[in-house]
C-alpha cells in the first residue's frame, strides 16, 4: 500500500528515535540532544525540488530562530561544500533514502519534522518553498514560541 504525503514521517506527538549520527565533519550528533525547537530537514542531492529548496534553509532557520539538522543523500564532501558555501552551523548528515524511510518514515523529499526540545514531533510536511514551511509552522506557532 502506498503512503500518502500526509502519512509519511514520524507521527505528530511521537518522539524521534534516540540515535546518534555522524556529521560531515566527523562529530557525533545525538537526536535526543535538542535544547529547543528544531527543524529536521530531509533532502536529496538528486532531487530538483530539494536543490531548489536548499538555499531557503538558512533563511528559515534564522527567521524562525530554530535549531536545525539536515539529513541528506549526499556524501561528506557534498555536505562540507554546502555547509561552507551557505554558512551553515548545524549538522548535515549523510543518510540514504532507504534509511530515511526506515528510521524516520520519510518517503517524500524535501521534508521537515519540527520537534520540540524533548524530540517530540510538533508538525511535519513536504517543503518545496519557504511558504510551505510557514504553513507548517503556523499550525504550531503557539507551541513553538513557548519552547
Amino acid at each position: 500500500m502506498a503512503t500518502s504525503m500526509q502519512d509519511t514521517g514520524i507521527p505528530v506527538g511521537q518522539a524521534v528515535p534516540q540515535a546518534t549520527f555522524t556529521n560531515w565533519d566527523g562529530k557525533s550528533v545525538e537526536l535526543n540532544g535538542f535544547t529547543r525547537t528544531t527543524a529536521i530537514f530531509f533532502i536529496s542531492v538528486y532531487c530538483s525540488h530539494c536543490i531548489d529548496f536548499i538555499p531557503s534553509i538558512s533563511d528559515i532557520v534564522s527567521e524562525y530562530d530554530l535549531d536545525a539538522a539536515i539529513f541528506s543523500t549526499g556524501d561528506n564532501e557534498d555536505h562540507e561544500e554546502m555547509a561552507e558555501f551557505l554558512e551553515w552551523h548545524f549538522p548535515v548528515i549523510s543518510l540514504e533514502s532507504e534509511l530515511m524511510e526506515e528510521t524516520f518514515n520519510v518517503t517524500y523529499l524535501p521534508y521537515v519534522l519540527i520537534v520540540d526540545a524533548s524530540g517530540t514531533v510538533l508538525n511535519k510536511g513536504v517543503v518545496y518553498t519557504k511558504d510551505d514551511f510557514q504553513f507548517i509552522m503556523q499550525a504550531i506557532m503557539p507551541l513553538a514560541e513557548g519552547m
